[in-house]
């Protein structure tokens, strides 16, 4: 073993805290300390160069953190009258918006408890709710792992300060430190019951402390994997109080989760293994731990004097000192949860370590020792916990860290006592080759004891620990010399000296260089402890009181040395290796560490002295400063420069050689070379790695030529100047060859070419530590397995899926190897394709061209993106959605939805409204998506001009009639009747303002949220007059009505994926008292989902004042938010709302009527399709409520009360009536209900009923048209007959007609069509014929009349139940039809009170008819429909009262629902909500709720469903027009519908696949039935993300097609003649030779852009500057074509490399030979592989190439013709002849010193034509002599067996056959021993070899 050379290092004096914090803190400088000569600049480029390393410092009251020695955030204690006693830096769990105490529940909390019998969806039944309602119920929070985050913690006496890095801050109390007394040990040992715990762990800072539970064994090292091993024993056990931490490790792996405790008392060192397992993790039989009793000695901790303390920064640092701690249940504290999130690490953990003379205020007196056990005890893994070793925990703690004991042994009695300075660390964790584990070093220093444990990690995943070494040592400390391994251990011996332990346990010395400070040597400066180790750093501290922060720095930012250290350690030993390392290190300190090239060339002058070789280096006389220059490094990198092609180089300088100091080589050469060799072969396949090469290749080189000397050839060939001599077979002895290094060596190139050609002729790659196994070394693993080639073998097992034979078929195999090149650029594990070369990146970009076209649905989206499929990967990855579920982001919201740029219209607005003073007033009607709406709907207003319409917040003018027969009084009476009219009408503009803005706002501020005002003002046209409705005119509770309609109208333009509405911010905007505004915007809140957040009391805040229309809102909101999930805590909250819901319905709860309504709604609601059996006996008894039988003034809602009981009864049974006896009970009770049908059972005959069947016969149809909804129940239709006689129809009211026939046809859901005859067959004969005589002129009854006007409206509005949302032609021609005659017939005239009767009706049944029509229609903005809307506002006299307004606004609404992105669905669910909010009750005025409770008119937000087909172009995310193929699932089959996006789609339960297939954009394949995926997709955003082809423009830009590139180019390809022969074209004959004008317009990539204008401009001024820019055109043009910007680099390269050449004048080239190898691949690829396993000829799916073959075959006829102009040189000719037999260029003296250029061609000839090599050529000669002079001898010898031969020298026919024959086999063999690409060895070139072998023999 060599002698370990000692290392110099360099410790900087620091002072602690810095200068500046002293300062601050008020500490003066000590006089102690040596004053150095550094100035403060110097100090502070000092400390900026080892990094920004932090430092906290505090006094009493202040705490300070300061990086650089600049202070950076300052904390002051002083108001909180408690110093400071501890501050650290740890990592917690962020809380994020955890808000609530564990004593209240939230919302969604409690919707883990559903009631017993909630209803289970059977899958074959149909769903009730429609596919994005199940999405969002079906969705659930992902779990994913969530990183601790950095955080500062200050430790008060009783409180502590959590403050993170960003910005948030907590406080959390410290009711539970204690200390631990020796008077409560003694009572412990008298009752026997263990002392209470002093160890816990906090996850987060509301969190609370959990305990740390013995484990019999911990299983699993994974994050997530870790379980339990139960011990068997019963009892549950935690760490014991007596055991003090001194050590816990800084890490988050659960693998190196270590603790070392020691009990004081019985002297027993402990290390455990700890780590984090949820609770749903543990053994089903574990028990919870039960704790002892509370003693009565327990005590606070008395104050102890602060002063100030530093503390070096270590983020990792454990959080809370150690303590002794006594924990109660924090249950009751405020914001202390009992739950703890799923993840945590132990770093957070509460310790103690105290350095020098600091002592922790809570410190307890030190324990009397116990007598000393010599033999240490040691506790192997699994093994029970010893009985007198634990205690029972507090039952009412979470144990969600478990510790194992792994090792115990018995300290010194000195040690024991003195355990605050014990000091432990792990380092070396890494695969050593034998096991996967690490060491850990615990010093002892009162005993100066250094144990080495030795922690391996079983294949049974469990950890074990062993001692390993002990030796002394004063002070340990882990750093992090480099970051390519495990941390080393930094050791201070008991002589004071330093030693660094790495590698395991070898020691490398180290001591202060010649710099350090004189005075402080003189002083005593002599190491004493280590403390505030952080990365490579660690505080030194000296005998004479100073520090000195010292940084290893062994961290080389050299790539190339990391490299060949970490291969140079997995192909040597262990010991040698070590030494190599410490040589290196010595070498590289003598240069100051410095970071250029010196760490390079110190490894390698190491590898030479340990290889046992010397590198002699020739001196040269440099006489110039120009030969000077070609002596740097810097001259290599400019020998490609154009520029210096005619000047005369230098003289080159020549390189130094190796000699051997010993006979024969070392053995570690051949290792070595095969790792550097391989090294070499990962750098040649990346193009930013060349330049590394010029280092590698000539050590490479010069190791080859001692042990292997063909690969000296090799690599010469590729680098001519790599070594100076060509290696032969003089120049080493036989006896030194290694044959177990292969010849040839391993080429990849040469690798993948035989894959693809199906042969093997090299072997596969392996792990890289494999590739000693020939030499039979054990490698030393010094860096774990950080595999330096990972990328060449990640590349490797690319090529070798691209080459699998036994994969059928081109795609398959494309996809399998695209599979694994994304997984691996993934991890970071392989090189991106632009930065290998063009020849073997070539079939990876043919692969990726074959799956570009149709890739596979199922690919993950870094697939995607590797193939340039953009649009594919935006649709797959779940990051930001454009449109959400509710609402559409726009391009500036989608790039930067954090902050969205106002636009110039946006800030003119602003700015008028502070001109006007009125900064902050909204009108409500604000979309903010002009781009998306200048799509939707073209370039008209039609959106403009429903906003005007809708807005209520700004001044009405209307026009006055001039009449001047009225007087000024009469008129002024007239405006104000008609400002009274126009007030009614905007009372109902919210109701359909609240449609059209719905979902509008993606985007919440933390602002006060404004909604718009009411404005009752009208401006009285032509005396432009404002006037204002007279005081009273308007009662207050149609106003309150009014407003609360605004409310909701506000907060449902919030979208429901709003992230910031949270509790906090709907109590933020809570008015100082409850108005009708923010009761309807708690509704809204809750229609869109967002009171899911709301917290409990926050609901009793709201409830409690017992505020009518609030509570309305509430309770309506709560269940809509939770509809259809039976939430337990929101039915509490109803309940004490609604009597019907008690044990005791009678009892008075002093509710409003309403209220009680609002209730049941909200049972219906929160039951919805679940088929709840007690919740639907409530409601369908309060039908018939007795109490409400007789009408007085307390019961004046009696009729909304019962219609909302049978609503609420019909969404509880909605469309699951079945024929069961219960069902069938019903059934009967409803039809009883429906006809008053009463039965007496006592008296056995009919009795009366004890209800009102006109309030109950409405609300019973339609409860039973709900429960039996699309059920095809004739028998319960036939239930809702429709009279038809005239006695029976003036028996009935009117508007019961209509609800029974919308019954029925519910009912027989099936049997509506959108066709007069069914409509005909709804209507009785009776009626239909007399009506049809009614429209001949003749007159009929007024029954048969008023019938008709109801039962036709019910069918329609059925109808448009049925297709709503769809836009059904046939539906919508005939609703329409039907429209425009109620329009007529309404407005008629007669005074006659029948007719005035039959006049309200037709009005009621238009109403009903126009919402019907526009429920088909919803979302479409059709203009017919608009039209007719339009015409219908304008008129507002007094005939048209509010209830018309409200259905007009409702019609207008719908028809542009949520500005268009939204329409209605047809699920159950849907049909319920739609129902209940446009049920036909048109009150007079707003406050009117007697028969329908008018906050219901909202519920339709639970039927919108946001199907708005968006197509987004991926690279600018704007809006484009997109045709699509939309395929969908009919009644009669399957139909293919054509639509061009944006568009409303149909249902997506009803859509099969969706497909994109037009020549502007790349085609993709939505398949939404086999691929969940795609359905959950376009679920999430309702976008197809497209990318555009770079030869077209936009539908927008081109509607026609007409300005494509192809029209542009009267071509499909690109100029292939410039391609291929660019020295005989120019820009002049291009034919689009402006292509960099309108390029802008075709490509948005950068690329093209910058290529185009900087390369194809016509601006050439040289002939060669107009050939290059027509090549650069004809390049681009190709590239654009064929929609891939490779080919453009590809072109470029190849063009390159036709100029590359070297020549007689300038023959030094740095990578041309490198490139020839790569371009001679390229050509083989495409003319010898692609045809057979690329183009899919094979599969009849022919596709050309990228590249042509006539392109590379013109390179290559470039290259070779100038090749064979310059191997006519004799200077060439004599290096030939010297070659072919195998003499050694150098050896031969014929050529002249001045031929050196030759060399560089003569590489390039070898390597072009694939000669063997020079050893194998020197022994052709002799078997092709003898083989040709025993075919010829004319007389067979004697001694000779055999038949004659038959060949006569004279027959010089035959002859010549011979020699053609003989060369044949000369050249198989030859290519047979060094296989090449393509055909190997040229003819012409062994032609040229066999005559030089003549040459020879002639002169011979």
């Amino acid at each position: 073993m060599q002698t370990v050379p000692s290392v110099p290092i360099y410790p900087g004096f620091v002072p602690s805290p810095s200068p500046a914090a002293r300062a601050f803190l008020g500490q003066g400088q000590s006089a102690s300390q040596p004053q150095t000569a550094e100035s403060d600049l110097l100090k502070s480029i000092r400390g900026a160069i080892r990094g920004p390393e932090e430092e906290l410092s505090w006094d009493a009251h202040n705490v300070i953190l300061s990086s650089g020695g600049v202070i950076r955030r300052r904390w002051d204690f002083q108001n909180e009258n408690q110093p400071v006693q501890w501050a650290c830096f740890g990592y917690l769990e962020h809380p994020h918006s955890v808000y609530v105490t564990p004593t209240i529940r939230t919302d969604q909390q409690a919707d883990e408890f559903q009631d017993q019998d909630f209803h289970i969806p059977d899958p074959s039944q149909r769903p009730t709710f429609g596919p994005f309602a199940r999405m969002r119920k079906e969705t659930k929070p992902a779990t994913a792992y969530v990183a601790p985050t950095r955080a500062i913690l200050i430790f008060l006496r009783s409180k502590g300060k959590i403050f993170y890095t960003n910005g948030m801050e907590y406080t959390f109390d410290l009711p539970f430190i204690r200390i631990l007394e020796n008077i409560e040990l003694e009572e412990s040992k008298v009752s026997g019951d263990p002392p209470l715990p002093t160890i816990f762990a906090i996850l987060n800072p509301i969190s609370e402390p959990s305990l740390i539970g013995l484990a019999g064994g911990l299983v699993g090292f994974d994050t997530g994997s870790v379980s339990l091993k139960q011990s068997g024993n019963s009892k549950m056990q935690s760490i014991p109080a007596q055991e003090h931490v001194v050590w816990i490790s800084e890490t988050f792996r659960p693998a190196e989760q270590l603790m070392v405790t020691i009990d004081p008392e019985s002297r027993r060192l402990t290390v455990w293994r700890y780590a984090y397992i949820p609770s749903k993790d543990l053994p089903k039989n574990q028990t919870r731990p039960r704790t002892a009793k509370a003693r009565q000695s327990m005590s606070g901790s008395a104050a102890v004097p602060p002063h100030a303390r530093q503390s070096s920064v270590d983020p990792r640092s454990p959080v809370l000192p150690r303590t002794s701690l006594d924990l109660p249940s924090l249950a009751a504290l405020p914001g202390m949860p009992s739950a703890l999130a799923n993840t945590a690490t132990m770093n957070t953990l509460m310790q103690y370590q105290s350095t020098g003379d600091t002592a922790f205020p809570f410190s307890g007196p030190s324990k009397q020792p116990v007598p000393a056990k010599e033999a240490p005890e040691k506790a192997p893994a699994g093994s029970g916990i010893d009985s007198d070793y634990g205690f029972d925990a507090n039952d009412r703690m979470k144990v969600v860290f478990w510790a194992e004991k792994l090792y115990t042994e018995v300290v010194d009695e000195v040690d024991a006592a003195n355990f605050r300075n014990v000091t432990a660390t792990s380092y070396d964790s890494r695969w050593n080759g034998k096991r996967d584990g690490a060491l850990i070093g615990v010093c002892l220093p009162s005993t100066q004891t250094l144990l080495i444990l030795d922690l391996t990690r079983n294949e049974n995943k469990m950890a074990t620990v062993q001692l390993h070494s002990r030796s002394r040592a004063i002070a340990i400390a882990t750093v992090q010399t480099n970051h390519l391994g495990p941390p080393e251990m930094l050791v201070v011996r008991p002589d004071h000296t330093l030693t660094l332990m790495m590698h395991g346990t070898y020691e490398l010395p180290l001591h202060f260089a010649n710099s350090f400070p004189a005075q402080a040597i003189k002083a005593g400066a002599v190491v004493t402890s280590l403390v505030n180790a952080w990365g490579s750093s660690v505080t030194l501290g000296f005998q004479n009181g100073t520090s000195g922060r010292l940084s290893l720095g062994f961290r080389t930012m050299n790539l190339l040395t990391d490299q060949c250290l970490c291969i140079l350690a997995l192909v040597l030993p262990s010991d040698f290796f070590f030494a190599l390392h410490a040589r290196y290190l010595h070498r590289w300190s003598q240069h100051l560490f410095a970071q250029s090239e010196e760490s390079f060339e110190a490894l390698m002058a190491a590898l030479y002295d340990v290889l046992g070789l010397t590198e002699e280096v020739q001196p040269t006389a440099l006489s110039s400063l120009w030969e000077r220059l070609a002596c740097s490094s810097s001259f290599d990198r400019s020998l490609d420069d154009p520029a210096i092609t005619s000047l005369q180089l230098p003289t080159q300088k020549p390189e130094p050689r190796l000699t051997l100091n010993q006979a024969a080589p070392h053995g570690y050469i051949s290792s070595v070379l095969c790792g550097l060799h391989h090294l070499a072969q990962d750098n040649i396949l990346s193009l930013r790695r060349y330049d590394q090469l010029l280092k590698l290749v000539p050590v490479v080189c010069k190791l080859a030529l001692h042990v292997r000397p063909e690969w000296a050839d090799y690599w010469r060939r590729l680098f001519p100047d790599a070594v100076g001599v060509w290696p032969s077979k003089s120049q080493i002895s036989s006896q030194h060859l290694d044959d177990r290094l292969p010849v040839p060596p391993f080429d990849f190139l040469n690798a993948v070419y035989s894959k693809f050609n199906g042969e093997d002729i090299l072997p596969a790659l392996t792990n890289t530590w494999k590739l000693v196994a020939p030499f039979g070394i054990t490698p030393s693993f010094a860096f774990g397995q950080v595999d330096p080639l990972m990328r060449l073998r990640r590349l490797h097992s690319v090529f070798l899926a691209l080459a699998d034979v036994k994969v059928e078929g081109t795609r398959k195999r494309a996809e399998t190897a695209i599979n694994m090149y994304a997984q691996f650029k993934q991890a970071g594990t392989i090189d991106p394709i632009e930065d290998l070369p063009i020849g073997i990146a070539a079939p990876l970009k043919e692969v990726i061209r074959t799956s570009q076209l149709s890739p596979s649905g199922s690919w993950s989206s870094a697939m995607y993106r590797l193939i340039g499929r953009n649009d594919l990967a935006e649709g797959v990855s779940s990051g930001q959605d454009t449109t959400g579920t509710e609402g559409y982001l726009s391009v500036k919201d989608y790039l930067r939805p954090t902050f969205r740029r106002m636009s110039v219209n946006e800030q003119v607005a602003n700015v008028g409204r502070a001109a006007a003073g009125d900064i902050r007033v909204v009108s409500g009607v604000e979309l903010g998506m002009q781009d998306f709406m200048d799509i939707r709907f073209g370039q008209d207003r039609r959106v403009e001009e429903v906003g005007r319409m809708l807005c209520s917040s700004s001044i009405t003018a209307i026009k006055a009639m001039d009449r001047p027969e009225q007087s000024e009084l009469d008129q002024a009476k007239e405006h104000h009747l008609q400002v009274i009219r126009l007030a009614e009408r905007t009372l109902a503009l919210p109701i359909g303002r609240a449609l059209f803005t719905f979902g509008s706002a993606p985007v919440v501020t933390k602002e006060a949220y404004i909604i718009p005002k009411m404005e009752f003002t009208a401006r009285i046209q032509p005396q432009n007059m404002t006037m204002l409705p007279e005081p009273g005119k308007i009662p207050g509770e149609c106003i309150s009505w009014g407003e609360f309609h605004n409310g909701v109208a506000a907060g449902l333009r919030l979208s429901s994926a709003a992230d910031t509405v949270e509790s906090s911010w709907i109590r933020f905007n809570k008015p100082a008292e409850l108005t009708p505004e923010h009761a309807g915007f708690l509704f809204a809140l809750g229609l869109t989902g967002h009171l899911r957040e709301m917290l409990t009391w926050h609901t009793f805040g709201y409830l409690t004042p017992k505020h009518e229309l609030t509570s309305i809102g509430v309770l309506l909101g709560l269940a809509a938010s939770h509809v259809g999930s039976s939430n337990r805590h929101v039915t509490k909250l109803i309940a004490v709302h609604t009597p019907a819901l008690l044990p005791t319905p009678s009892v008075d709860l002093n509710v409003p009527l309403l209220t009680q309504s609002a209730g049941l709604i909200g049972i219906g609601l929160l039951y919805m399709g679940t088929k709840n059996r007690r919740m639907a006996e409530v409601c369908i008894t309060q039908i018939s409520r007795k109490d409400l039988v007789q009408p007085d003034l307390s019961n004046e809602y009696r009729e909304a009360y019962t219609l909302c009981s049978a609503l609420a009864f019909g969404m509880i049974m909605l469309g699951k009536g079945t024929q069961t006896p219960a069902d069938a009970d019903l059934l009967m009770r409803l039809s009883v209900l429906v006809h008053g049908e009463g039965y007496s059972a006592a008296e056995d005959r009919p009795g009366r009923p004890d209800f009102d069947v006109t309030l109950t016969s409405p609300a019973a149809s339609m409860a039973l048209a709900l429960m039996y909804l699309k059920t095809e129940r004739q028998d319960v239709a036939d239930i809702l007959t429709l009279p038809d006689t005239v006695v029976a129809l003036d028996r009935i009211q009117p508007n019961m007609l209509l609800l029974r026939s919308m019954a029925r046809a519910l009912i027989m859901w099936n049997a509506i069509a959108p066709k007069k005859e069914w409509l005909d067959s709804m209507i009785p004969d009776a009626i239909n014929k007399a009506m049809e005589e009614r429209f001949k002129g003749v007159s009929v009854e007024d029954s048969f009349e008023l019938a008709y006007y109801n039962i036709v409206p019910g069918c329609l509005f059925a109808l448009g139940l049925k297709y709503a949302g769809t836009a059904t032609e046939e539906a919508y021609v005939l609703i329409i039809s039907y429209y425009d005659l109620f329009a007529q017939l309404a407005f008629t005239n007669g005074p006659a009170f029948d007719h005035r009767i039959k006049r309200a009706a037709i009005r009621d049944g238009l109403n009903l008819i126009s919402i019907a029509l526009n429920m088909v229609m919803a979302g479409t903005g059709e203009l017919n429909c608009f039209r007719r809307l339009r015409y219908s506002y304008g008129m507002y006299n007094q005939a048209i009262r509010y209830g018309t307004h409200v259905a007009n606004h409702l019609s207008l609404g719908l028809l542009f629902l949520g500005g268009g992105r939204f329409t209605l669905g047809t699920s159950d669910a849907a049909i319920a909500c739609m129902i209940t909010a446009f049920f036909p009750r048109f009150p007079q005025v707003s406050s009117d709720s007697k028969t329908y409770l008018q906050a219901l008119r909202h519920l339709w937000v639970l039927a919108a469903e946001p199907r708005c087909l968006i197509a987004r172009d991926v690279d600018t995310k704007e809006v484009v027009y997109l045709p699509v193929k939309i395929k969908l699932r009919e009644d009669s089959g399957v139909a293919v519908n054509q639509m061009i996006s944006p568009t409303l789609i149909p249902d997506l339960d009803r859509l099969l696949s969706i497909r994109v297939d037009t020549p502007r954009y790349w085609p993709f394949y939505l398949d939404l039935v086999n691929i969940p995926r795609h359905k959950a997709s376009l679920l999430r955003s309702q976008t197809l993300f497209v990318k555009r082809r770079t030869a077209f423009l936009s539908y927008m830009e081109d509607p026609k097609g007409s300005r494509s590139l192809f029209v542009r180019s009267n071509t499909a390809f690109g100029d292939s003649a410039t391609l291929d022969f660019p020295h005989l074209t120019s820009m002049s004959n291009t034919s689009t030779s402006d292509l960099h004008q309108f390029i802008p317009s075709f490509a948005m990539d950068t690329f093209y852009l910058a290529f185009a204008e900087r390369f194809c401009r016509d601006d050439g001024v040289t002939e060669h500057e107009r050939i290059f820019q027509a090549y650069c055109h004809a390049a681009l043009l190709d590239s654009i074509l064929q929609d891939t910007t490779g080919t453009v680099q590809t072109h470029i390269t190849l063009h390159r490399y036709r100029s590359l050449a070297p020549t007689v004048r300038r023959s030094r080239t740095r990578f041309f030979n490198v490139h020839l190898h790569d371009l001679q691949f390229l050509a083989d690829f495409y003319l010898r592989v692609y045809d057979k396993r690329f183009s899919g000829k094979t599969e009849n799916n022919a596709r050309s190439s990228l590249i042509r073959q006539t392109t590379l075959l013109s390179v290559l006829h470039v290259l070779d013709g100038k090749l064979d102009e310059l191997r006519k040189d004799p200077a060439f000719l004599r290096m030939l002849h010297a070659y072919a037999h195998g003499r050694g260029i150098q050896d031969a003296s014929a050529i002249p010193p001045d031929a050196t250029s030759s060399q560089y061609i003569f590489a390039w000839y070898l390597l072009r034509n694939h000669v063997p090599v020079s050893i194998v050529l020197a022994l052709l000669p002799g078997f092709i002599a003898t083989s040709r002079d025993r075919s010829l001898t004319t007389a067979r010898p004697t001694n000779i067996p055999g038949p004659t031969p038959n060949i006569n020298r004279n027959d010089e026919p035959n002859v010549r056959i011979l020699d053609e024959g003989i060369r044949t086999v000369l050249h198989r063999a030859a290519n047979a021993i060094s296989p090449g690409l393509g055909s190997g060895w040229s003819m012409g070139s062994l032609e040229e070899v066999m005559s030089a072998w003549r040459d020879v023999g002639a002169s011979g």
